[in-house]
């Protein structure tokens, strides 16, 4: 993936806000308010916020402009105009306005997570670590605990990935993001043990069991337990058509598809998976599944 695209993909889920909580983000309320009030700042940065947000950068850093005319000691302003830079895959810009921000005032979360992206998408692990840890102090959240042991990982430091994962995981009762991710570091990691043990203690708590149950055969097969891998595929589709004759839904016939594939059982998968298709497009594992099931099913590769 190209590296402004990344910066744009990650800054995506920034939740950095230089306006107040409640302030209203329709462009063409916050335009008629500003033509009342010329100049005011923070409507300038409410308006460049909601331009931002709606893919409109340069329409927010005209606004950004405006403001720091009005209020050039303004660090708010600094902090929409580097996200508003990352969305523009500008990152020299974007964590040079980051870095002013944070050096003029208390640092804030959202400013130390925006930075951490930047820093991340230019594969500078270590001062995204950085970030991430200091934001985590501030504002600790699943997002956070994620993104520092995302860069762990990609380090290639496994077993600092699990701590942080572990951490989070005890710190945020027991995170469903969180868990699955340290699932998959501790199975990467030849924890197979560890993985089905931190499995097991969400099958007990989930009403439905499914997912659980797929991904516990994964571990087994991954750990060479094969028999036991094929009792958990085969309680995953009984419990998923179970909890569809009581609640027919996309969803569940998607974890179905899922179970069938899992079992090779790659016509009724690819069955489930056109239907869900036609009545859930925007259900995108659904196609993902669909394309990669048609390349092992060439005679299925083309729909009727």
């Amino acid at each position: 993936m190209p590296r402004a695209i990344l910066i744009a993909a990650l800054m995506l889920v920034t939740g950095a806000a230089a306006a107040q909580p409640g302030a209203p983000t329709d462009v063409a309320a916050l335009s008629r308010r500003l033509a009342e009030r010329p100049g005011d700042v923070d409507l300038l940065l409410q308006r460049a916020q909601a331009y931002r947000r709606l893919g409109r950068p340069e329409r927010a850093l005209a606004d950004l402009r405006a403001a720091a005319r009005e209020a050039p000691a303004r660090r708010e302003v600094l902090l929409e105009r580097g996200l508003t830079h990352a969305a523009l895959g500008q990152t020299a810009l974007a964590e040079g306005d980051l870095g002013r921000f944070l050096e003029a005032g208390p640092p804030t979360a959202e400013a130390l997570e925006a930075r951490g992206k930047v820093r991340e998408a230019g594969r500078r692990w270590g001062p995204a670590r950085a970030d991430y840890e200091a934001a985590l102090k501030l504002r600790p959240t699943p997002d956070l605990h994620l993104a520092r042991g995302r860069v762990d990982e990609a380090a290639g430091d496994l077993e600092a990935a699990a701590r942080d994962y572990e951490e989070g995981l005890r710190a945020l009762n027991g995170a469903v993001t969180l868990r699955l991710a340290l699932i998959r570091v501790e199975a990467a990691r030849g924890r197979h043990d560890r993985a089905i043990a931190l499995i097991g203690e969400a099958l007990a708590a989930s009403p439905i069991k499914a997912d659980w149950l797929l991904r516990r055969a994964e571990v087994h097969a991954a750990a060479g337990r094969e028999d036991a891998a094929a009792r958990d595929r085969f309680a995953a589709l009984r419990d998923i058509e179970d909890h569809l004759e009581r609640r027919p839904n996309d969803l569940g016939r998607l974890t179905r598809a899922r179970a069938l594939l899992a079992m090779d059982r790659a016509d009724e998968a690819i069955a489930d998976l056109e239907a869900i298709t036609r009545s859930s497009p925007r259900l995108a594992e659904a196609s993902v599944l669909l394309d990669a099931a048609r390349k092992k099913n060439p005679a299925r590769r083309n729909p009727p």
